[in-house]
């Protein structure tokens, strides 16, 4: 006997199965009873309702697969089943041979793109489901569009090998265990109930089956959601599914008495009116709940902490409340994380995504090193990755700091990608002796401390072990690859036999991966089931090797992009901990058929619920269309299941519903509400709750210590909150006063003008700076220029010793540009017998520049492009040019100094006295001419083109040239000064500023500069490093443009 009852959701469809159930049982203790469920989640719950009313003893649920397993056991047919990587390996392997054969030309260019495979896996798995035989489908598409008759020939190809080989798909499960049902009349003729509950559609297999099963069971109860008196939009789905399944079984549905009187609370009169025409607007009496937050994660801390206050307040175990949102993937991170801020034990009905888990990533991007040739941000990325342990290195292994000067010798050698390029700036440093301070004493920052010499050779050995144990075989069997790559991630130590030690079990050689991902304990859990699954994909594709029988020599390239793509497609479960109870967080379309009594659901938010229907990408809905006129049952993708979907998430509560959706999109533009909200909110009359982030958290509210901490900063610092706060000894005293110091770092940050320690203010340190930075200590002009342009960038720079960090570039930069410069015009006119004299200068050039420029790339630790002899070549014309303009530019004058020293090597430095303490300088001029009257000359050369004008001086920016001038005569005792400028290399002239041109004159010039450093010196001994950026833009260089809240950027 057959039945099929229909009832609304929630009118005890499932309690009327289980009551069923225990008539049997106690009828026929022993018989066998199967019942057949959508899918795990709700084989869980049943199971869970069955015990706690009794009666589970010898009931047997699960989903189709189960029982087409079952049957073909009892059948005595038992056929291997392909496992997910097997079956995408195959895939592809039958996609390789079609190409091969000249058979696939539309979809040959998308052969190697793991989606693609992705997709025929969807198809077969679809056409499988539809009962669709390979000789059908290729006939129905006989004639057709290439595209369609070549999806014909991989899922011909597809099912060939199957049948060749004795495997079977899980699909293929369905179509022999209803084979075997057809040609065994007694098999299933023991079973004595048979109950299908909770299901919204049926496929061709699972009719078939569950036909045939129908005709055997002695009782047979399919329940379905619906209405037998009227039909409703919202059971859409259900209506078809009823069809399908009243055909099938030859039976009339028939209505399922409710088990108590029909209620009137809101739950029920939106279960009852959800879109139908002219409803009537209820009351939510506490039932549900609206609420609309600025954007997902404001979203998801309001519906946790609904859910939280249903736990505590209402007395609600975490199994009857749940999470529920069309798609949950965009809510993942944000449910993590404030599930565990909460105290929440959260269990996602959905695997996450085996390439998101950290470890996981950080293992493909370390096997991607050999196939992306050895780029430098993944290479140092490895070396400080905490997944893995280099100390299997031996002698050579990775430590502390290592990466950091890896990453610092790869700048410096501007190493992009390549061994040969890894290779080039290693041996280079390796040959450079350590920079000393007097090198970079002259530039506006000096430039990282490079590893160097005996240094930079233990680095190159590091470097060339790493890379010898993580370079796989150019050719190899997918076996020997997954071998390579097991020993790589090593063994579980929690796995280790009895005559193993813990140590022995990681694997001698590897990278201890797992056993690093059990050290962390917060994520451990997490990380080893995401590398156990990592694990199951190698095997999986060692087994596919296997199955497939090719055991040929592929390129590593090839076997990366198939793990890749097999991780691609598979997911892990997150475990929970063991014994606790959870509340569960699913997508629509995995929580259908379960009970709650609390339910959250987000989302509703237009495009999100309903989502837009979109078509087929490789069987469109005109393609279905066609094959159903064909007499295949194939069905088509659009058919508006959305309202029925929705109307399973609302019916989902039996007590309480809150339904939640963000206000603003993830691009920040305003987000209209989902009409499935307005739909609600037309039946059910209850006020939105809006939240935004700048609102007071009411403190009955506060669902974690940061909510509460949040809430007493809203209160106030007097408030009896705050104050409660400050008598407690806990970590909350501890939280609430690390806030009150972030706060306050905020408002100095936020402030029009920066005040205050964390804005620059250190005069609580002007003892100590006094001290460093006292008479004895000796500065820089480029240092105090520094201070000039921001106290900021002097502090970062020089105070904190902090560096600039830039992605490396081909080619030199600004700083070796100059250096080269003045490397060449100081030796052009030490050799030169007549500095004066034009012809011999550009004489001696070529060959001059030839040797700096032969000796740059080693000397100063740049890679050369392509373009470097045209770059000589023009660098060496510049050089001409000027070295001609300053021949023209220099009557009567003749060069007395080149790079002439004063505070270093011997010589004297120059003393500044004043009020505040004597300051000492150092530094190089670059070239000191002497005129027919015996006074110099200064001249500074700059390699860049930017504008100096006698306002730099003037207001303190540019101080250099005077300063030069003043140890010149004071310092160095040279003679009097007549002059001096700045001299642009590139644009063969001086600066507009001329020391003689000043106002005042030269003497006014050099007050003016030592005014100025005078009041730079005092200002750093005083702590005042208050940032000051620039009308024009920061500099590009500056150390802390990553964090200063005020660095602009410069504007061209």
């Amino acid at each position: 006997m057959s039945r099929i009852l229909l009832a609304p959701a929630g009118y005890g469809k499932t309690q009327h199965c289980i009551a069923r159930i225990q008539e049997v049982r106690a009828e026929a203790p022993l018989a066998p009873l199967w019942v057949i469920l959508p899918n795990q989640a709700q084989v869980v719950a049943f199971r869970r309702r069955l015990a706690e009313e009794g009666g589970a003893l010898g009931v047997q649920p699960g989903t189709f697969y189960t029982f087409y397993a079952e049957i073909l056991a009892r059948a005595g047919r038992p056929i291997p089943r392909l496992f997910d990587p097997v079956q995408h390996r195959l895939l592809r392997t039958i996609v390789d041979r079609l190409c091969a054969e000249g058979r696939l030309h539309h979809y040959a260019p998308l052969r190697d793109k793991p989606g693609f495979v992705r997709l025929l896996r969807a198809l077969v798995r679809e056409l499988k489901r539809a009962r669709i035989h390979r000789d059908d489908l290729a006939a129905a598409v006989a004639g057709g569009e290439e595209r369609l008759t070549e999806l014909a020939a991989i899922y011909a190809g597809y099912q060939d090998w199957l049948v060749q080989s004795g495997w079977m798909d899980a699909e293929g499960q369905g179509w022999l265990a209803a084979l075997a049902l057809e040609n065994d009349p007694g098999l299933g003729r023991d079973l004595r109930l048979l109950i299908v509950d909770g299901f919204d559609q049926f496929n061709p297999t699972q009719l078939e089956v569950l036909r045939l099963l129908a005709g055997r069971a002695a009782e047979t109860i399919v329940t379905l959601t619906g209405d037998t008196f009227r039909t409703r939009v919202a059971h859409r789905r259900f209506t078809r599914a009823q069809a399908a399944i009243t055909t099938a079984l030859n039976v009339e549905p028939e209505p399922l008495a409710p088990p108590h009187p029909a209620s009137c609370s809101p739950l029920a009169h939106l279960e009852a009116s959800l879109f139908e025409p002219s409803p009537q607007k209820r009351p939510a009496d506490g039932a549900v709940t609206f609420i609309e937050a600025q954007n997902r994660s404001q979203e998801v801390r309001a519906a946790l902490r609904w859910i939280k206050a249903r736990l505590v307040r209402d007395g609600m175990a975490a199994h009857e409340v749940a999470v529920i949102a069309r798609d949950l993937a965009p809510y993942r991170p944000f449910l993590q994380e404030t599930a565990a801020e909460f105290g929440l034990p959260l269990r996602l009905a959905e695997g996450a995504d085996l390439l998101t888990n950290p470890a996981v990533a950080a293992l493909l991007s370390l096997l991607s090193l050999p196939v992306l040739d050895w780029p430098r941000r993944q290479v140092v990325d490895a070396w400080r990755n905490p997944y893995f342990d280099w100390s299997s290195l031996g002698a050579d292994s990775i430590g502390p700091g290592d990466a950091d000067r890896l990453d610092t010798a790869a700048r410096a050698g501007l190493t992009i990608q390549g061994l040969a390029q890894w290779n080039e700036a290693l041996d280079r440093l390796a040959l450079m002796k350590p920079a000393t301070e007097a090198i970079v004493e002259d530039e506006d920052l000096a430039p990282p401390e490079v590893p160097a010499g005996a240094e930079a050779a233990a680095l190159r050995r590091k470097f060339r072990a790493f890379v010898g144990r993580v370079t796989p075989p150019p050719e190899a069997t997918v076996r020997d690859y997954a071998a390579f790559v097991e020993d790589l991630v090593g063994d579980d130590p929690k796995l280790a036999t009895h005559f193993q030690s813990a140590e022995n079990a990681v694997g001698e050689g590897s990278l201890g991966v797992v056993a690093r991902a059990w050290e962390s304990s917060p994520t451990a859990q997490r990380d080893v089931a995401a590398l156990r699954a990592f694990k199951d994909v190698l095997r999986g594709l060692v087994l596919a090797e296997s199955v497939l029988g090719r055991g040929a020599l592929i390129p590593y390239a090839r076997f990366y992009a198939e793990l890749r793509g097999a991780v691609e497609g598979t997911s892990y479960p997150v475990p929970s901990e063991p014994g606790v109870p959870t509340v569960l967080a699913a997508p629509v379309l995995r929580a259908r058929g379960l009970s709650f009594r609390a339910v959250a659901l987000l989302g509703l938010s237009e495009g999100e619920f309903p989502q837009a229907e979109q078509e087929d990408t490789l069987l469109r809905e005109s393609d279905r269309l066609a094959l159903r006129e064909q007499g295949l049952s194939i069905e088509p993708q659009l058919q508006g299941d959305e309202v029925t979907f929705f109307y399973e998430a609302v019916t989902r509560a039996r007590q309480k519903l809150l339904l939640c959706r963000p206000y603003l999109a993830d691009d920040g533009q305003q987000w209209e509400p989902s009409p499935y909200w307005e739909q609600v909110r037309r039946l059910i009359d209850a006020p939105v709750e809006h939240i935004r982030p700048e609102d007071p958290l009411p403190l009955s509210e506060a669902a974690s210590p940061q909510e509460l901490i949040s809430a007493a900063a809203f209160a106030g610092g007097q408030s009896p909150l705050a104050a409660w706060l400050e008598q407690e000894d806990n970590e909350l005293r501890r939280a609430w006063r690390s806030a009150q110091i972030g706060a306050s770092v905020l408002r100095a940050r936020l402030a029009d003008e920066p005040s205050g320690p964390h804005e620059g203010d250190l005069t609580a340190l002007a003892d100590p700076l006094s001290t460093r930075y006292g008479p004895r200590h000796t500065w820089s002009a480029s240092r105090l220029e520094a201070y000039a342009t921001c106290p900021m960038l002097f502090w970062v720079g020089s105070g904190l010793e902090l560096e600039p960090r830039t992605p490396p570039e081909e080619g030199y930069d600004v700083r070796i540009l100059g250096t080269m410069y003045h490397r060449i015009l100081e030796e052009l006119y030490r050799r030169a017998s007549d500095p004066t004299n034009a012809d011999e200068l550009l004489a001696l050039l070529p060959a001059i520049a030839q040797e700096v420029f032969d000796a740059a790339p080693t000397e100063y630790g740049f890679r050369p492009t392509p373009l470097w002899d045209y770059q000589r070549r023009e660098l060496e014309q510049i050089l001409a040019d000027t070295v001609t303009a300053l021949v023209e530019a220099s009557p009567g004058y003749a060069p007395a100094a080149l790079e002439q020293v004063f505070g270093l090597e011997g010589q004297p430095a120059l003393v500044i006295h004043s009020d505040g303490g004597q300051l000492r300088l150092r530094g190089f001029i670059d070239r000191l001419d002497r005129g027919p009257d015996g006074r110099l000359r200064v001249i500074d050369y700059k390699a860049g083109s930017t504008p100096i004008s006698a306002r730099d001086l003037a207001e303190g920016r540019r101080v250099q040239l005077a300063l030069y001038a003043l140890a010149a005569r004071d310092a160095l005792g040279m003679g009097e000064v007549a002059d001096g400028f700045y001299w642009h290399i590139g644009l063969a002239r001086a600066s507009s500023l001329k020391l003689e041109k000043f106002e005042g004159g030269v003497e006014a010039a050099l007050q003016v500069a030592v005014g100025h450093a005078i009041a730079y010196a005092a200002a750093v001994r005083a702590g005042h490093f208050q940032p000051k950026p620039s009308s024009g833009g920061c500099p590009s260089n500056c150390p802390a443009a990553a964090f200063c809240w005020r660095y602009t950027p410069k504007r061209w």
